[in-house]
């Protein structure tokens, strides 16, 4: 019988689904003929409606979190105050039934491997295997520069993807860490083969514009009008695509926009599906500061500037990348962020110093290496595989 290799799917924004689903993918193209490969969105799949409503809390949740700046610096305090230990019981004791049923759900799953990419579903199932219920072993991704309260660090391996992550993992007692390249997604390979111009061809935006790119993430919930109505204003002869994901309000707003200068294209657009096309499109990158966002932005060679933060999380993020590696720029000032885009116009030998500080960040081969790392520990749990 195939081990059975379990990838967890947690609906609460991009950044956990997306190195979700570029490892389940290497993982199964490389050896989906030794292993029986499950995706399992572990909280909206299951049928009791307790634990579905624990997942759309944890999706509540990021929405909170990207709308309320007291809310989420306050759950940070909290959860940095009272340490991982307490923040997990804390958690825990919120929707106990749900927990309840979460674990015999793993139970009759029964795993050789579960992994995740974002913090509770390795939690749930470093208890149920302290219960007995499984043997599995257990992995985690953090796509993040900081490891946070609430990741549990008493599962078997725990993978990051940069040098800050890697040394906190260790620092704070989690078992086996490894770093690897940014998990992108596999359709990454496909949208960079094209180019720039082509592909703006394709999009239907003007060949031979600088191109702005502005994205608040899946919720669009920061300063994403407010940065496009300061470059629509602005009259610069550039292009400019604003995408508020699932905020239909936010869509409304940027619909009733116009340019104040014939020079200016501009598209808004809700949620997108090809979002890797118009960050191939674009010469920068602007949004809030979430892991994947930024890294898609470098994986293409784009300046990135962070306008806001969702919780102290991206802004931890933001400042790795952006201040202390010198990636980017956090600016939340709708002029000044106009000044920076007029700068990089009218400065284009600084576009490509950027590009060419970003070289080390087109690498696609992290979702491989990690692939890879998950199957070593299966093997050496069973070595005739």
């Amino acid at each position: 019988m195939k081990p059975k290799v379990v990838f967890t799917f947690v609906e609460a924004g991009m950044g956990h689904i997306m190195p979700a689903t570029g490892l389940a993918d290497a993982f199964e193209s490389k050896y989906g003929d030794k292993c029986e490969v499950v995706r399992l969105k572990i909280f909206s799949q299951s049928p009791h409606e307790c634990v579905q409503k624990y997942g759309q809390s944890l999706a509540d949740d990021v929405k909170k979190l990207g709308s309320s700046d007291i809310y989420a610096w306050g759950e940070w305090f909290f959860s940095e105050l009272i340490g991982s230990k307490n923040t997990l019981k804390f958690l825990d004791n919120l929707y106990k039934d749900a927990r309840e049923l979460i674990l015999d759900g793993l139970e009759e799953l029964n795993p050789d491997l579960i992994f995740s990419t974002y913090y509770s579903p390795s939690h749930f199932a470093i208890q149920a295997r302290e219960q007995g219920r499984i043997d599995s072993i257990i992995g985690s991704y953090s796509p993040d520069p900081e490891i946070y309260a609430a990741w549990d660090r008493r599962g078997d391996f725990f993978i990051t993807n940069n040098e800050r992550a890697y040394r906190q993992a260790i620092d704070k007692g989690c078992e086996r860490v490894y770093q690897i390249p940014f998990i992108y997604r596999k359709e990454i390979e496909e949208a960079s083969s094209i180019s720039k111009e082509d592909m703006r061809d394709r999009l239907g935006l003007p060949r031979d514009k600088f191109t702005v790119l502005l994205s608040d993430g899946a919720y669009g919930q920061k300063n994403l009008v407010r940065f496009t109505k300061a470059l629509l204003d602005s009259e610069l002869p550039i292009s400019i695509v604003s995408i508020c994901g699932k905020n239909q309000q936010a869509y409304e707003e940027l619909k009733s926009l116009k340019p104040k200068s014939e020079d200016t294209y501009f598209l808004p657009l809700g949620f997108a599906t090809n979002m890797l096309e118009y960050l191939r499109s674009a010469d920068m990158f602007a949004g809030k500061g979430g892991s994947n966002a930024i890294n898609e932005a470098f994986y293409f060679g784009l300046p990135v500037v962070v306008s806001a933060f969702a919780n102290m999380l991206e802004k931890q993020t933001a400042t790795y990348f952006l201040i202390e590696r010198g990636l980017g720029k956090i600016i939340k000032n709708p002029n000044k962020f106009v000044a920076f885009v007029r700068h990089l116009l009218d400065n284009p030998s600084e576009v490509d110093s950027y590009r060419e500080k970003l070289v080390s960040h087109h690498d696609s081969t992290g979702a491989s290496q990690g692939a890879d790392i998950i199957y070593q520990m299966l093997k050496e749990k069973y070595p005739n595989l």
